[in-house]
């Protein structure tokens, strides 16, 4: 048991290019609230509700909505160049908790909640505020360093939050696989039948010709039960790997299901891949 638990020690404080990777994570994760508090696209800004529906049960906050959505616009901008970070990221984390709480309040309306898998940004920006983000900002030359930076080194809780970025992710794939389970056994994963079913419903051009075809669905089926059931063993043994397949999986839900995570996998990026060849081109 003591060498399964250094090994697992050794393996949290192994990452690499920690600082780099968590700077392109708090700008990714940036980009990707600018993007939906300015398109507003009703794909995606459920997931952030910067929508006034989810707040007509505070009548005396509605007037002020469009006003509290351009403060975070603001500050989510200034929170991707990575000046003021020590401020900008309490702050960004606390402009988060409204939506945080509607959120809650609806999802309890719609599902079960002990089944809900918690694929939501939210839970990063939060997590965030205990580990460095900011020894990259974004100047003149992108992503250069100041002096005073250069000279630190990440503590181990860095390398702590990067890997429970990495673990959190891995345990949204296999909630996402439980509640499968049990809405419909593991037949969902085993004939392929109900994602079928749900491409020829809602799925792409695309998706829908492939349903003539019901070996593909099955394939896909057991390919997603592999991924969501035991993926934490392809992360342990290469975990831009895990990256690559996690990545691999949003796209193809995407082109044949129409079910769009596009908000999600940009972030694995630095969380799973290393960037080695990066660091070369970046100023210090």
């Amino acid at each position: 048991m003591k060498l399964l638990l250094k090994r697992i020690k050794i393996f949290i404080l192994s990452q690499e290019n920690i600082l780099l990777r968590l700077s392109l994570f708090r700008m990714i994760f940036a980009g990707l609230l600018i993007f939906v508090i300015v398109t507003e696209d009703s794909k995606f800004r459920y997931l952030f509700y910067f929508d006034n529906y989810y707040f007509k049960t505070s009548a005396w906050y509605a007037p002020y909505f469009d006003y509290w959505k351009g403060f975070n616009l603001f500050l989510v901008a200034v929170y991707f160049t990575g000046y003021f970070h020590q401020l900008t990221k309490i702050l960004v984390a606390v402009s988060m908790l409204p939506y945080l709480y509607y959120l809650d309040h609806h999802l309890v309306q719609v599902t079960e909640p002990i089944w809900f898998y918690s694929a939501y940004l939210p839970t990063f920006i939060i997590a965030q505020l205990f580990c460095k983000t900011d020894a990259y900002s974004w100047r003149l030359k992108p992503l250069s360093q100041t002096p005073q930076d250069s000279e630190m080194s990440p503590k181990p809780s860095d390398a702590f939050f990067l890997f429970f970025f990495q673990i959190y992710v891995i345990n949204m794939f296999f909630q996402s696989a439980i509640s499968k389970i049990f809405i419909s056994s593991f037949a969902w994963f085993i004939d392929g039948r109900f994602i079928r079913i749900h491409t020829l419903i809602s799925g792409t051009p695309l998706g829908i010709y492939i349903t003539g075809h019901p070996l593909v669905f099955k394939a896909i089926g057991w390919m997603t039960f592999l991924f969501e059931f035991f993926g934490v063993i392809i992360y342990w043994l290469r975990p831009s790997f895990y990256g690559i397949a996690a990545i691999i999986f949003h796209l193809s839900t995407w082109i044949i299901m129409d079910i769009n995570f596009i908000f999600m996998w940009p972030i694995y990026l630095p969380i799973f891949f290393k960037w080695k060849k990066l660091k070369e081109y970046i100023s210090v």
